[in-house]
């Protein structure tokens, strides 16, 4: 499927995330952060019905863009090759499962995030898991809202915890967090909502 990619010059961090948040109500598959612009993605047909919204929107904002389209290629062989694991406070590796585990990390969590948030690329998931790794779950019960893909409910078991119950709206995050679940062993341990 050709994909079109609208790139919007933005050199503030906090402020391309707000763009990316606000972006989010167009059907935009997924987004990219560059240091100096965001660059969303959505499939051709879906942004041939939405351009013009999408341009009135930009033009409201006062917002140079550039859309492209790109050719047809597997995506998530593109992605693949390009997902870099992340160890957090050296203590936890979060990887996609082509990545190897690194033994000298206390915590190994494997997360194929597909269209899911939370793979500890982004500044909260990094810090939250930085966070349970200072704290001490043992025998508690938890609830992680918006787990996206139940990254943080899986670390707060693997930390003690008795039970997580891992809430979230998006159907495609439910799947993916269920599936990362599953795929570390915390099925029973934490529940997918």
């Amino acid at each position: 499927m050709k994909y079109i990619e609208l790139s919007v010059p933005c050199t503030d961090e906090t402020r391309r995330e707000i763009l990316m948040a606000e972006l989010s109500d167009f059907p935009f598959e997924s987004f990219c952060e560059e240091e100096d612009r965001l660059k969303a993605y959505m499939p051709e047909p879906e942004y041939a019905r939405c351009e013009p919204e999408i341009a009135q929107w930009l033009r409201d904002k006062g917002l140079p863009c550039t859309a492209e389209a790109l050719p047809d290629r597997n995506w998530n062989e593109v992605w693949e090759s390009n997902f870099e694991p992340i160890e957090v406070e050296g203590r936890c590796r979060i990887r996609a499962p082509f990545h190897p585990r690194n033994p000298a990390c206390e915590y190994d969590i494997e997360i194929m995030p597909k269209m899911s948030f939370g793979t500890g690329h982004h500044a909260t998931t990094y810090l939250m898991a930085a966070e349970l790794l200072d704290s001490d779950p043992s025998g508690l019960r938890g609830l992680d809202m918006g787990s996206g893909t139940g990254v943080l409910a899986i670390l707060a078991v693997l930390r003690g915890a008795v039970h997580m119950d891992a809430v979230d709206i998006d159907e495609w995050a439910y799947e993916n967090g269920t599936e990362n679940i599953e795929a570390n062993g915390m099925t029973g341990r934490v529940q997918p909502l």
